[in-house]
């Protein structure tokens, strides 16, 4: 076996020691952000204090609600396929 060959050989070793580190990386991170995730995220992001706000803001806030409903169940509808 010469140099070059048995460079070779390592050099795919831990091309898939790294792949095998990654994937199981992206996993790890895949199942913790799905675990995080609530039912109905958009009352956290658009809280509903429009008694003191723009009729504007509340009305942005009102289709931008609807927008995300629409989304949501778009997607629950594609998953239930």
């Amino acid at each position: 076996m010469t140099l070059t060959t048995h460079m070779t050989v390592n050099a795919h070793r831990w091309n898939g020691v790294v792949l095998g580190i990654l994937v199981a990386l992206m996993v790890h991170l895949t199942v913790g952000f799905d675990a995080v995730r609530t039912e109905e995220p958009w009352p956290l992001l658009l809280p509903d204090n429009s008694a003191d706000s723009d009729p504007t803001i509340t009305l942005l806030k009102q289709r931008a609600n609807g927008a995300l409903e629409k989304l949501v169940q778009s997607a629950r509808e594609s998953e239930q396929l």
